[in-house]
């Protein structure tokens, strides 16, 4: 596997080929070598925030294994249909978390379960110690996994996923609604109202309606 550096580096030598063949006297060639030379920067970047959050997970993982505890899966309330559908899942260390979870139409990639986060590039989900045991998700159950399952599912119904198109989170609210999102009613009426329309609310209608 490439090293961050490696892979940056063959980047720029890319681009400074390009540069060589194309030359540099037509403005169409110029914006196309400085986009492979920023391809460079953005691959840095992201194979960095990779590495950084598996090994704070990683980290977390070594001390929930040294305290006896579980792994207990966070994702943000924004984050991907995929991650949403990892929030609140509790592991103990050393065994994975099911793979292929999705609230999306179809799972991320069919890979290995996971000992822990980062399902994708720039995935910002983390694994904390738990101190409870790992078993069936109730959504009515008070304890924090079944908290964050219901706010996950609160985000996928009311399109809160800043990494999806409209039409991709207005399915993924109506699959959910279907199944049963054992949300409060008012929550559901909202998304199926949502999914009528073929759009959700924006944060401005979200205000003035709150008041």
């Amino acid at each position: 596997m490439e090293r961050v550096d490696e892979r940056a580096g063959r980047r720029l030598d890319e681009a400074v080929t390009m540069a060589h063949t194309l030359g540099m006297a037509d403005r169409s060639n110029i914006h196309m070598v400085m986009a492979k030379a920023r391809q460079a920067v953005t691959t840095a970047e992201a194979d960095t925030r990779w590495v950084a959050n598996r090994s704070i997970n990683a980290g977390s993982a070594a001390v929930a294994k040294q305290h006896g505890w579980n792994l207990l899966w966070v994702a943000e309330r924004d984050a991907c249909l995929h991650c949403l559908a990892y929030s609140g899942h509790v592991t103990t260390p050393g065994a994975p978390f099911p793979a292929g979870l999705t609230y999306a139409a179809r799972p991320l990639k069919a890979g290995l379960p996971l000992l822990y986060p980062p399902l994708h590039p720039n995935c910002r989900c983390r694994v904390v110690p738990w101190n409870g045991q790992p078993g069936r998700l109730d959504i009515s159950d008070p304890t924090l996994p079944s908290a964050l399952l219901r706010e996950a599912r609160r985000s996928v119904v009311r399109g809160d996923s800043a990494y999806a198109s409209e039409p991709a989170r207005l399915a993924a609210a109506d699959r959910l609604v279907q199944r049963g999102a054992a949300l409060p009613k008012s929550v559901v009426e909202r998304a199926r109202r949502a999914i009528g329309a073929g759009r959700f609310e924006t944060p401005a209608e979200r205000r003035k309606r709150a008041g």
